[in-house]
């Protein structure tokens, strides 16, 4: 139990109260102890200007989220500001060991939550400025502010250590540029040459011990994109994210903004990993449209097979379809001629096998397979392995195909041998080989 003391003349109470039902304090109550074990209960603060000078600690001695403790300033109702200046809202505690020191300047009251209205319109409003000014080399871990959130229980709905909101609830209130919850910037060091570091704006890791794992039931992730409300207007305008102030000059973004680059720092030192992550020009679909250097790729993809695949396939394509009206396609390969090409061929496919240096005694070689499966019982209108077809100007083709070469085809060579004639082009059929007779000039 604490002295009566004089200060000024005037005798201060300095025996704490204890109040079990609503209670307003005088100006030298300065140590309060409320109970709300019987039911919620406000607490009014002594007239501000009374109180000037002067320091009052209140901490529940019992509240719940049922019975709370309200307190308020002198004369106020309700989430009026009362006889104090700035008050924007009351106080409430609803567990047991809550509490705040209040400081009377004797106009306003002063207390550990800020709370503040500013009309200011030009330059930057902070309510508080944390900052650190590190001037000697050499510390180990440095951390302007840190949150810590410690549980050995089971927690609820949510649980964080650190909560942003922006409200922009009122419907006359927006925003004229960037309004972000959480702002992160790096200012990189000034220099030619950074000698070491990671500098990255956020930060994102998880820790897990020797035995930690979880069931289908529990989610683990880096990030966690949500929204909550009318959902309707989010997923019709809102992107996932926004990548800007990046040039396209196919480094951090590729030129025809296709790709964003990355990089994987795997597990093992040393051994890391610079990759492309695609972008679609659709949704639902892999657009992709570039400009394609000389030499390089629209789109590359290799597939190695191990010795073990018995049915191994580099490139997949598989399309299903309900026999709709119109053509079907699997797969499509299209050539556009946008312009006359200088020289060489342009070719809509190419396929080709190389294999030069490896034995191949133990395979045979086939460039292309066609092949179709169909029930017997209910046959299609025709069956065709290959279609050719002109269309358009309707040029006519100079030849059905051509060997480059001249063993780039089964055929017969010299002298004709029985029946066989020089030229005759080898087909196999069912193991069995048959020849199409072939002649120079017209018949």
């Amino acid at each position: 139990m604490l002295d009566d003391k004089f200060t000024g003349g005037d005798i201060v109470v300095d025996k704490y109260h204890a109040p079990l039902v609503t209670y307003a304090m005088s100006p030298r109550d300065y140590v309060l102890r409320p109970d709300a074990t019987a039911g919620a209960m406000i607490v009014t603060l002594p007239p501000v200007a009374e109180g000037r000078g002067r320091f009052y600690s209140i901490t529940a001695q019992y509240a719940d989220n049922t019975n709370t403790i309200t307190i308020r300033p002198y004369t106020s109702t309700g989430f009026a500001g009362g006889d104090s200046e700035g008050w924007e809202e009351n106080v409430i505690l609803n567990e047991k060991g809550r509490g705040a020191i209040f400081y009377s300047d004797g106009m306003r009251w002063q207390f550990g939550g800020q709370h503040f209205t500013s009309s200011l319109i030009a330059g930057a409003v902070n309510l508080e400025e944390v900052h650190l000014t590190m001037d000697t080399d050499g510390a180990a871990t440095v951390d302007t502010l840190i949150a810590r959130l410690e549980s050995s229980v089971i927690l609820g709905n949510s649980a964080g250590a650190i909560f942003a909101q922006v409200n922009y609830d009122d419907p006359t209130a927006r925003v004229q540029g960037l309004s972000y919850a959480i702002g992160a910037e790096m200012i990189l060091p000034n220099n030619a040459a950074i000698a070491s570091g990671h500098y990255t704006c956020i930060d994102y890791e998880l820790s897990a011990g020797d035995i930690c794992d979880w069931g289908g039931g529990t989610k683990v992730s880096y990030m966690r994109f949500a929204a909550w409300g009318t959902q309707t207007s989010i997923d019709d305008n809102a992107f996932w994210f926004t990548l800007a102030a990046a040039e396209l000059t196919d480094h951090l973004v590729s030129v025809n903004a296709q790709t964003i680059r990355c990089q994987i720092e795997a597990l093992t030192a040393g051994i890391n990993k610079e990759r492309h992550v695609v972008l679609s020009i659709n949704q639902n679909i892999l657009d992709h449209d570039t400009t394609v250097v000389s030499g390089s790729y629209g789109m590359r993809s290799v597939g190695r097979l191990d010795s073990g695949a018995s049915d191994g396939i580099a490139g997949y394509f598989e399309g299903h379809t309900t026999l709709q009206a119109g053509n079907n396609f699997a797969f499509g390969a299209w050539m556009n001629i946008d312009s006359a090409p200088a020289s060489g061929e342009v070719r809509a496919a190419d396929f080709g096998i190389y294999g030069v240096g490896v034995d191949l005694s133990g395979c045979g070689l086939v460039v292309a397979n066609f092949e179709f499966h169909a029930d017997i019982a209910n046959p299609p209108s025709e069956i065709v392995q290959m279609r050719f077809n002109n269309d358009g100007t309707k040029q006519p083709a100079t030849a059905w195909f051509r060997a480059t070469q001249a063993d780039a085809i089964a055929f017969t060579a010299g002298a004709d041998v029985g029946a066989t004639k020089t030229g005759d082009i080898a087909i196999i059929i069912g193991g069995v080989t048959h020849y199409i007779r072939t002649w120079d000039g017209i018949a």
